[in-house]
């Protein structure tokens, strides 16, 4: 389970404005900490991609004006 928004902490760990879940235990998936520069609005997950859109122009050092993918 995914989850953003414009937090940067989430259970006493960084996590920049996206965060991702384990749906069976809940647990904060340790693998999945992208650095999106700012707001998260929309998020659409399938098997093997993970699309996120919001109000941000960078990922980490990489320019993604708006929207991004990750694996």
């Amino acid at each position: 389970m995914y989850v953003g928004g414009d937090f940067t902490t989430v259970d006493g760990q960084a996590r920049n404005r996206i965060a991702a879940f384990d749906a069976a235990t809940g647990a904060l998936v340790a693998t999945f900490a992208p650095n999106i520069g700012y707001h998260v609005y929309a998020i659409v997950a399938t098997p093997t991609v993970v699309y996120v859109g919001g109000n941000f122009q960078g990922v980490g050092t990489a320019t993604r004006n708006s929207l991004a993918a990750f694996r």
